[in-house]
């Protein structure tokens, strides 16, 4: 019984957190942001997902005073895909507007919200309790389909979530040197850890409406877990989302066939880029990016990535990191930097995360940076063999 009380409390506690922070991006959000109004949406219909719990953990409760509560909150789970989907469109596209199509999203749980008015909302006070106590509001097919469902809408809105995240980042490479604050790979795991959370969501919901009678099920409830990871992932989201900044891509043009004379333009364009490269070392600034190489050199950005991508078989990302790397190398390999250590040397050449410093100088030099310098210093210090001189030998 006291077990049951504290899962009531945490449930309850749970929804109105998220409500809180929901209600807190929506005030603070001064210049009208789209990605704060969806995220806030997000975690309204995350926390009315939560509903169904508290009811049923506080039955007596709801049960004499507001029995219209129960099932209410189920239909909102098919609004947390949606509106997380959009509030990463609204932080990976520009541009990204609102459009009257979009709505389509918000179908599946209009249709299910209103089935579930058909068969339960819509009744009377007196019904509802008597469909609550014999559990007839539905049969047992019914709240099947409805949990697969639910279930199966969230983590294809997930996958969907994963792939824009993907190629934001690819996109990400093509502009920027550096992208410790601008990626979004930290979505990558709490995406991929919300796939598996509603995975044993939707097992642990499915054993407790087909077989509640399961001895596991008896000793062990796995929903507080599953409730408790969600809520810490949504936190995770928030404190992401305030310091995520506003990245603002150069325009693209569309993609055509390049011509003999283009090709050998490009090539002399590229060997611009690579003496400004080299006389000015740009790269050294850690936030270097596209848009300041394009001024530089005097070419619009769309055409040093091109330039870069056809000809040098690079994205701009790679191409920054290949010149930093050879600073660092030359760092490494010179007695005048024995006094500096590898992060020193890391900073000086203009990396600013260990994480693609170290995959990066492995991937082009074959070793670690750390190897790398005791191979150096071991032939440096070598002591050649001595030779007998001529005078020696008479």
């Amino acid at each position: 019984m006291e077990l049951n009380v504290f899962y009531a409390v945490f449930y309850t506690i749970t929804l109105f957190l998220l409500l809180f922070y929901a209600t807190f991006l929506l005030v603070t959000n001064k210049h009208k942001e789209l990605r704060y109004f969806f995220l806030a949406f997000f975690l309204g219909s995350f926390a009315f997902s939560y509903l169904n719990n508290v009811t049923f953990s506080f039955w007596k409760f709801f049960f004499d005073n507001f029995p219209h509560m129960y099932y209410f909150g189920i239909s909102f789970e098919l609004l947390t895909g949606p509106f997380l989907y959009l509030y990463i469109r609204s932080i990976t596209e520009a541009r990204f507007k609102f459009k009257s199509w979009m709505i389509v999203h918000f179908i599946p749980f209009a249709f299910h919200f209103i089935y579930f008015t058909i068969k339960f909302h819509s009744k009377s006070v007196e019904e509802k309790r008597y469909l609550i106590t014999t559990q007839t509001a539905f049969d047992l097919n019914e709240k099947i389909f409805s949990l697969i469902f639910n279930h199966l809408h969230f983590i294809i809105y997930i996958s969907l979530i994963l792939v824009l995240i993907i190629k934001y980042n690819r996109r990400l490479k093509q502009e920027f040197s550096s992208l410790k604050r601008i990626s979004l790979r930290w979505m990558l795991f709490i995406g991929s850890g919300l796939i598996i959370n509603w995975a044993f969501h939707f097992l642990n919901s499915y054993l407790w409406v087909t077989n509640p009678n399961l001895p596991i099920l008896q000793i062990m409830d796995f929903r507080p877990f599953l409730i408790g990871s969600g809520f810490i992932f949504a936190c995770v989201i928030i404190y992401k989302n305030l310091k995520q900044p506003a990245v603002k891509f150069v325009s693209e043009r569309a993609e055509t066939q390049p011509t003999l004379i283009e090709i050998e333009a490009g090539f002399q364009i590229l060997e611009k880029i690579k003496s400004y490269m080299q006389d000015k070392k740009p790269y050294l600034d850690p936030n270097f990016n596209l848009s300041e190489l394009a001024i530089s050199v005097g070419y619009k950005p769309h055409i040093v990535s091109k330039v870069l991508n056809k000809c040098q078989k690079q994205n701009f990302h790679n191409f920054i990191n290949e010149y930093r790397v050879n600073e660092c190398q030359q760092m490494l390999a010179s007695t005048a930097y024995l006094e500096k250590n590898i992060t020193q040397i890391m900073f000086m050449s203009g990396f600013n995360t260990k994480s693609v410093f170290n995959t990066m100088f492995k991937k082009m030099s074959g070793k670690t940076p750390r190897a790398y310098r005791q191979a150096f210093l071991q032939q440096s210090y070598k002591s050649p063999e001595p030779t007998m001189s001529s005078s020696s030998k008479m």
